[in-house]
Parts: structure tokens; sequence; C-alpha cells
């Protein structure tokens, strides 16, 4: 069975800085070992970052050839991009969302919490305050002040804002903090995958845990979930302690291209946005193989994203859903996951042994 998404239901997931203040072992490096986070673009090809001006007219180009509605900014960390007020106030005149991830370090800047009053959503990970005790078995979880603070800075201006998590064996003991956490702040929280990087291959292999393992568990605990179906996966959405929670179905029904067949780096979500770097590549495919994306130029501007942009919709037609590729992806890379078998009983004995005594602020 094939199906085709609406290009203006596709986000566009931008990156406004090469840098982060974090390194966090969970995200996807250079070779030279530094975090690139969602910034990947082939680099060894020689382009530049983008200044100010030449980047908006490139979020232009591509909300006129894709008419995308959303555009959710990422990096590295984007606030550390000092012109990301100027960039986001433009954007919110291309895009009618306009949206933002971040790891909240920078929240002590009154600065930078007024223009992030501008955004549509604003989403802060918490993965970056988990610190492991020593022993790969569990971690602590802490948040600074600054974060609670901005947040309800935030929600007091109208803006929605909500928390990503990467769950790992060695966090799942914090899970429960979190949503108490995410309670006494109201914010809704979204449970993520660990996904595979060659970089970061061993620790994957040792953390990495499917999350609809954790569905008849959280079933015990909450209650059924709510079923959300969206293109490229279904989500479980819990009523956890009067906060939403959702995760998804890690496995199955994953939706991959026709491109996706011939691919040589068969990835494990398969395309589900369009992402831009901060030089200005464009793809659909986690891959930084030139083949799979294109830059955009605009000084003087070249219509080569004309010639790309077929390829880069067909990304996004004529798709399957395809149940066995999660387990083609895990031979093609020749994986062997710890925890792809982890009991329900050995689930909720985990969530229960939390190490932490505060939790976040």
């Amino acid at each position: 069975m094939t199906t085709d998404v609406s290009m203006p239901d596709i986000i566009l997931r931008a990156a406004v800085s090469d840098r982060c203040n974090y390194s966090c072992v969970y995200c996807p490096r250079k070779e030279d070992g530094t975090p690139i986070m969602e910034n990947g673009d082939p680099r060894y090809l020689g382009h530049k970052d983008l200044s100010t001006k030449e980047y908006i007219p490139v979020l232009k180009e591509i909300q006129e050839y894709f008419q995308i509605k959303t555009v959710s900014f990422t990096g590295g960390e984007p606030t550390l991009n000092p012109e990301l007020k100027e960039i986001s106030e433009i954007a919110h005149k291309i895009f009618e969302t306009v949206e933002i991830t971040t790891n909240g370090s920078t929240f002590d800047s009154m600065k930078i919490i007024g223009y992030l009053s501008k955004m549509n959503l604003v989403k802060v990970s918490l993965t970056p305050y988990l610190t492991h005790t020593g022993n790969n078995e569990h971690t602590s979880f802490h948040t600074p002040q600054s974060i609670t603070e901005a947040i309800r800075k935030l929600q007091k201006n109208g803006v929605n804002v909500s928390f990503n998590l990467i769950v790992m064996k060695s966090n799942l003991s914090q899970i429960k903090d979190i949503i108490r956490f995410s309670r006494k702040l109201d914010v809704p929280l979204h449970l993520l995958d660990l996904v595979f990087y060659p970089s970061n291959r061993s620790f994957w292999e040792e953390q990495f845990i499917p999350l609809d393992s954790m569905k008849g568990t959280f079933e015990k605990i909450y209650g059924k979930p709510e079923l959300i179906k969206r293109y490229g996966c279904t989500f479980f959405g819990f009523d956890t302690d009067d906060i939403y929670t959702r995760f998804k179905d890690s496995k199955s029904a994953t939706t991959r291209s026709i491109y996706c067949d011939t691919c040589e780096e068969y990835c494990q979500e398969g395309p589900y946005g369009l992402k831009l770097s901060t030089t200005g590549w464009i793809t659909a495919c986690p891959s930084i193989n030139k083949e799979k994306g294109t830059y955009i130029l605009t000084n003087p501007k070249i219509k080569n994203l004309e010639s790309k942009s077929f390829e880069l919709h067909q990304m996004f037609r004529n798709t399957r859903k395809d149940s066995k590729s999660f387990y083609k992806f895990l031979q093609h890379w020749q994986l062997n996951p710890k925890n792809m078998t982890l009991s329900s009983s050995h689930i909720m004995q985990l969530l229960n042994n939390s190490q932490s005594k505060s939790g976040g602020n």
C-alpha cells in the first residue's frame, strides 16, 4: 500500500547554528568529534555558512517551492545564533507557524526570552539535564531554575511549550520524575527514540529501547492510550498524572520512499521532513551524500532547487509503510541492540527505580 503526504504538512527543520554548548553522546558528530545535531551537510564540498542576508532568501525560496507552512529552528543550539531574532521575525512573515527546539541553556537571558515569546511553539530538550551516575544504569535529573522561570514567562505570554526527552535504558528510572516536573509546569512531554548514527554505534547498541515496548507498562499505570496515526509512524498518547505524554511505535510501519530501496545508508526512520543546514543544504534524508540533496544558491540566484525539487517531492510521494524496515535497518548496519526485548516487568522495575531525590526545579 502506498501513501502520499501533502507538502504543506511537511515541517522544514532549519538549522540556524552550527555550534552547541553541550556535547551529548547521542548526537551525530563530524569526523573530528564535534557534535552537529541536525546541521548535517556535505561540508567536504567546501561551502561556508550563509549569512543572515543569504539565509532568509533561502527560507523564502523553500516555502515558495514546497508551500511548507511550518519551520522549526534547530542547530546546533539555535539560540547561540546572535541574529536568530531577525531570522525568526522574518520567518513569521514567510511561514504560518514558527517553532524552535532548544536545550534551554540560554534562558537566563531576558533578550532571548523576549523573542522566543513570538514563537508558536518552544520545544525544550530535557535530555542534556540527565547526568550519568557512573554505573551506566541510572541517571540523575536536575534542571536550572532559569528554565523553570523562563517557561512560566513564555506561558504567561501565550507561547506553547513542550518537553522532549530521548529515552535510553539509563534514564528510564527518571521518567516518572520528569513526568512530575512536566505536571508542575503544565507542559506536555514527548518521549523520543534514540537515533542511530555511525558515530554513536556502541552507545546506541547499549542504550536503545524501542518505545513501543513501553506501551503495555504505561497502560498498566495510566490506562489505555490515544492512538495517533501520522505520516511515517503511530503515536501513543497517555494522560500521565494530568500531563499529556506521547511516544511512538519505534519499529512498525516505518514509511519508506522509492529511493530507500537503493540507499547505501539505510536509516532508522525514513523520510519525515525537509532539513536545511546553515550552509544552505536541503535534503529529505539524514545522509550527507551529495546526491541526496542540493545547495540553494541565491547570490547569484541559480535555480538549482527547481531541478532538484522533483526528487525531493518524490521522497514523500508513492511511499509505502514497510513493517520490516526497522529490522532491515538493523541488518544493514549489523546492529545488535541489547535492550530490544526488555520485559514489561523489567521496564516497570526500571521506571520505579528512581535515583533522583529532587528532580527538576
